[in-house]
């Protein structure tokens, strides 16, 4: 298992078998050298451990700005900084703005590279914990209101930095 889940996770064959892969379910090569297996299965484990106990990894090394004294860690909807490049506005993705007291920033741009469903990991984390109305039926989702923000109103920021770590680090592996 964990020889196939390091080699799902390697960017060759994600990029040879890219058309494939977005049409079928995914075939696993056995590699001829005992060497490549090891790799493929340390790969493996290491990633599994990083995936699974996502929650128990440390915070990304990268800069946390709070301009408040007491600061709410609550959120609406994070977004990315934009900078101006010529004549028009781009995200700049090295920083996210948490809420309007809370930013983060010097993100590795390598972070995004890890991927799920064609988006970076972190950029799913950044659309699933917004504030968002239902156009129907006008219910509001707020991710505010989860028992574990309750518990820990740091909760989402933790996450977010912890999921900059997890990104990182399996780009890296």
């Amino acid at each position: 298992f964990c020889y196939i889940y390091g080699f799902l996770h390697s960017k060759d064959y994600q990029q040879q078998f890219a058309n494939a892969l977005a049409k079928d379910f995914p075939a696993i090569p056995l590699v001829k050298r005992r060497a490549d297996f090891e790799g493929f299965l340390t790969a493996g484990k290491d990633l599994l451990d990083l995936h699974v106990y996502y929650e128990r990894q440390p915070y990304a090394d990268v800069a946390v700005s709070i301009a408040d004294e007491k600061p709410s860690f609550l959120v609406d909807k994070m977004k990315f900084k934009r900078i101006k490049k010529g004549n028009r506005w781009v995200p700049d993705k090295t920083t996210i703005v948490y809420n309007s007291a809370i930013v983060i920033s010097q993100i590795p741009l390598a972070a995004y590279e890890y991927t799920i469903g064609g988006k970076s990991v972190i950029e799913l984390l950044m659309s699933t914990y917004k504030k968002s109305t239902d156009k129907g039926s006008q219910i509001v989702s707020d991710p505010n209101t989860s028992q574990r923000v309750k518990a820990n109103p740091r909760y989402i920021l933790d996450l977010l930095l912890r999921i900059i770590y997890v990104s990182t680090e399996t780009v890296a592996i």
